[in-house]
């Protein structure tokens, strides 16, 4: 995989880490006691294939929330690329709002992601909540890889901010609210393009 899909990779776990962290940082001795329907995680095999040391330790904090729990295989895959509906799933279980999911199966809300798609729930309850939109022409593009613009909108979106409560155009109004909220501190511009 190229350096891009890598660096993209990385860059979306650390944002959702970073976002994780601020709003979780009083709930990680809760993460212990794991609900009976959650995913039983093998955290090694889940970092087997990261080698850096920044990137594991945000994959096992994620895997500690259960916000994530590797591919099929039950490995992390850090060279494949983000998706939106991957992006969607991680926001909404961030969110603590992955308990409705099931509940937005069955439904849509974009014309190009179906009902029975393992995504659509995750979908659904992002767009409804205002942290995700579609396209102009009516969809979502769910396995389109997610833009460094889109994850920092759905980020900044998540805590609150609206398009009308930012002026400017998008993305610059959405990348300079995150910018003031310290969102993108640590990120390594050069890195995530």
């Amino acid at each position: 995989m190229s350096k891009f899909k890598r660096m993209n990779k990385l860059f979306a776990v650390l944002l959702v880490f970073t976002f994780v962290a601020g709003l979780l940082a009083t709930a990680m001795p809760q993460a212990a006691y794991a609900a009976e329907d959650e995913v039983k995680v093998d955290v090694k095999k889940l970092v087997s294939d990261i080698e850096d040391k920044d990137a594991k330790e945000a994959v096992l904090r994620l895997a500690a929330f259960n916000i994530i729990n590797g591919k099929q295989d039950g490995k992390y895959h850090p060279d494949d690329m983000v998706t939106r509906e991957e992006f969607a799933k991680i926001l909404v279980t961030s969110l603590k709002m992955d308990t409705a999911v099931k509940a937005g199966l069955g439904f849509t809300n974009f014309k190009d992601v179906e009902a029975t798609r393992w995504s659509a729930g995750y979908i659904g309850i992002a767009a409804g909540q205002g942290l995700i939109k579609g396209y102009p022409d009516g969809t979502f593009k769910p396995a389109n890889q997610v833009s460094y613009a889109e994850a920092i909108t759905m980020l900044v979106r998540a805590l609150g901010y609206k398009d009308e409560f930012l002026s400017g155009q998008w993305p610059a109004n959405y990348l300079a609210k995150a910018g003031e909220k310290e969102i993108t501190k640590k990120v390594k511009f050069g890195d995530a393009y």
